[in-house]
Formats: C-alpha cells, structure tokens, sequence
C-alpha cells in the first residue's frame, strides 16, 4: 500500500490520472470526474468526482442512507498509503462531487471519528 501511495505522486500516475479523467466525460463506464491541479501549498493535485457508481449501487438498493458510511473507508486506506487525503464533500452527503485533495507528506487525519457528526448534520 505504501508503494502504490508513493506511486499516485509520480508524474506517470499523474499523466494517467489527467488522461482518465478526460476520457471519463465520454466514455462513462465507471465513475465520472475531473483533474484539479495542485495549488502549490495546499494540495498536490485532487480529483473531484461528479459520479460515482458505488453511491449509485446504495441508491438502486434503496439504502442512501447508509453510503456516507462506505466512503469513510477511503480515509484508513489512504493513511496507509501515505497520501495526505482530504476530502470536504461527498455525492453520498448531497454534495455536487467528492472532492479529493492529496497532499505528500500530509497526514490523513479524517475518519469514523471526524466525519461521523457531520452526517448527523446533514441528514
């Protein structure tokens, strides 16, 4: 997992990322998103995600409700990739995208934890 961390920050995975993200537009098979690009403090890059077939899967089986929970597995994965994952919106909370900021060197810092309240908010 670290090694795929570190590999999400190189400009390979980077080109492959930029290239994805466009063809997601017109080629919609999976999830649909943009490229953000870094802003030199902040975030490295992000992707901002506008569909997601998974919160899509919750939908089709009538438990909406219980998708912001399966997001929150993104946070664990990503702190054992290093990847300095932050994440402020979600199509599962009602939100026009998810919003990935990747940050090397940052610590992950969300998880059950921090996020849970908030859909206590929201819903």
């Amino acid at each position: 997992m670290e090694k795929r961390g570190e590999f999400m920050f190189t400009e390979k995975y980077i080109g492959i990322m930029k290239n994805w993200t466009r063809k997601s537009k017109t080629q919609r098979v999976d999830w649909v998103a943009d490229f953000i690009p870094g802003d030199g403090m902040s975030f490295d890059y992000g992707i901002d995600y506008q569909y997601c077939p998974c919160f899509e899967y919750f939908i089709s089986q009538d438990a909406k409700e219980i998708a912001p929970y399966f997001c929150l597995v993104d946070f664990p994965e990503h702190k054992i990739m290093g990847t300095g994952l932050v994440r402020t919106k979600t199509l599962a909370q009602g939100n026009d995208v998810c919003d990935f900021r990747y940050k090397k060197g940052r610590s992950v810092t969300q998880g059950w934890s921090t996020e849970v309240p908030k859909f206590k908010r929201t819903s």
